[in-house]
């Protein structure tokens, strides 16, 4: 029988797992985290203000979400999201695309999750 969860099971679960990212452009690797709920809301209204309409215009959608999945060694976010914007849409584009292809990868978002998110 499969145990049904408490609210304190819940609470307890430590379900934010985090990958290394080999970086060798950047002399070492990162740490990319698995967006929280809240942060995983807020980049998907995000892209649905940038994918919606005549204008769409996915620029900075990158960063925004490296900058919500890079983390230190104690789990907080590297940069805020101007820090990000200076400093990460300076780095090599093809970096910046492994380490994007990592995060969706990691948080379950692909180019169908991206579609079903416009139509929405």
């Amino acid at each position: 029988m499969t145990k049904i969860l408490s609210r304190a099971d819940i609470a307890e679960a430590q379900d934010i797992t985090t990958v290394h990212e080999d970086v060798p452009e950047w002399g070492g690797e990162v740490i990319l985290a698995v967006l929280r709920g809240t942060e995983r809301e807020e980049f998907e209204q995000v892209c649905m203000k940038k994918t919606n309409g005549p204008n769409k215009d996915v620029r900075g959608l990158k960063v925004q979400l490296l900058q919500q999945c890079m983390v230190g060694e104690d789990g907080e976010v590297l940069f805020t999201i101007e820090q990000a914007g200076e400093v990460l849409a300076e780095k090599n584009g093809a970096v910046l695309d492994r380490l994007f292809n990592a995060a969706t990868k990691l948080n379950g978002i692909g180019k169908a999750e991206i579609e079903e998110l416009e139509k929405n």
